[in-house]
């Protein structure tokens, strides 16, 4: 039944992960009595990855593989602290009624179950989507008890469907759908409750290792002896703050100097700090605007504070840089900035000359006075336009970087 569904449904991940599953627990009722889901989940894994190794890297594959391990792992110890109603002595007949059992135990599993499934995925969630659903058990406690009633009604509507009944599908297809939207009605009141989901979250893998780590480490001290039980669990605290400030730590931006490669927005970022840099934009909303993509990806992960942005053209200055007329002197750094309106009378030794879209002419006639270190390419600059550039830049015995062919420049700020 497993692999008809997963078939019909397109073979993904997480069913042909049950799929193997299921057969291995099929095949090993064959020769013992003995099953284990951890063992089947480690083999799964294996064989889904000796088939396509890529697997490896999909989100999908490891967030089904975490949830099964996480239940598996970590499910009894949770039962462990949460004991049945009854001892081993007890009988439900005299005690309790066995209704009351069964009532007891499925709360007692389905919980669980939950909290095992959302430990087991956190840590992959929040470096994936930088966020995590601190209500996330709340919401799977009310969903996946609907799940079986969504996927029986499914297949009845394809049966019925297939029999011709179309009235009986319309019927049972339209109270699926009311039952969909109200999951969908939840998840969006859950959502709107202050303070249910954690953003801007950004852990490292290292990060993501030493979260698992540590959960391993509560769980399996308070299924230890009691004196051992809060020892482990503060030792596993301890590991789990150093390893968030040693992560924050280490993905903090360095001094350094970026120019980006963006074809419309050429930009200097000089970091003196995590908390203090500058941003010499040609346009004043590239913050929100050309560099959006930039402010989420690296900005809020290795930045503390948003930049200063600063018009590339105009005067400035403060304690930490100074720029007039295209160019930029910052502690470790000068940049010069072409097209500029900049004509000195002597010599200048600047550390990176950025040419930069509408720059017109030739770079042999800024050589009497000027030697850079190393001519910045931006990629504002046409293809042809970038190759004249660098051969005239050969000729001239300076060095260059082309960010449209070699990236984006990033350099350390020196001292």
């Amino acid at each position: 039944f497993v692999w008809t569904y997963a078939f019909a449904t397109g073979l993904p991940v997480s069913l042909v992960r049950a799929g193997v599953m299921c057969s291995l627990m099929l095949l090993s009722s064959l020769f013992t009595n003995s099953y284990h889901a951890t063992d089947s989940v480690l083999l799964a894994m294996l064989v889904m990855l000796v088939a396509r190794p890529f697997l490896l890297f999909d989100l999908g594959f490891q967030l089904s593989c975490a949830a099964v391990l996480g239940i598996g792992l970590l499910c009894p110890y949770f039962m462990h602290l949460w004991p049945p109603p009854f001892g081993p002595n007890d009988s439900p007949q005299t005690a309790h009624n066995e209704l009351f059992e069964w009532a007891y135990n499925a709360v007692r599993t389905t919980v669980g179950v939950a909290v095992a499934a959302w430990l087991g995925t956190a840590p992959l969630v929040a470096h994936a989507f930088h966020s995590l659903p601190v209500l996330g058990v709340v919401a799977s406690l009310m969903l996946v008890p609907l799940a079986p009633l969504l996927l029986q009604g499914t297949l009845l509507a394809i049966a019925l469907e297939a029999m011709g009944l179309h009235a009986a599908a319309t019927v049972v297809g339209s109270g699926l759908s009311w039952v969909n939207a109200q999951q969908s009605a939840l998840l969006q009141l859950l959502d709107g409750v202050p303070g249910s989901v954690l953003r801007g979250l950004y852990p490292s893998w290292a990060l993501v290792g030493v979260a698992y780590l540590a959960i391993w480490a509560v769980c399996g001290g308070f299924a230890r002896v009691p004196w051992r039980r809060w020892a482990t669990v503060w030792c596993a605290v301890v590991v789990l703050a150093v390893g968030i400030a040693a992560d924050r730590h280490w993905r903090m931006a360095k001094p350094q100097l970026v120019i980006y490669n963006h074809r419309q927005a050429p930009a200097v970022h000089l970091i003196h700090s995590p908390s203090h840099h500058h941003l010499f934009a040609s346009r004043p909303d590239s913050v929100n605007g050309d560099y959006a993509r930039v402010s989420t990806d690296f900005w809020q992960r290795r930045l503390s504070a948003p930049p200063v942005v600063v018009n590339a053209t105009a005067a400035y200055a403060d304690s930490l840089v100074c720029s007039r007329g295209g160019l930029i002197v910052a502690q470790g750094a000068s940049i010069l900035q072409l097209p500029c309106a900049l004509r000195p009378t002597h010599t200048v030794a600047v550390n990176y000359l950025h040419v930069c879209k509408g720059f017109r002419g030739a770079l042999g006639r800024y050589a009497p006075w000027l030697r850079p270190d190393c001519v910045v390419i931006d990629a504002s600059v046409g293809v042809r336009r970038a190759q004249r550039l660098a051969a005239e830049c050969d000729s001239l015995g300076w060095a260059w970087h082309d960010i449209r062919r070699q990236g984006a420049l990033v350099a350390p700020l020196r001292p």
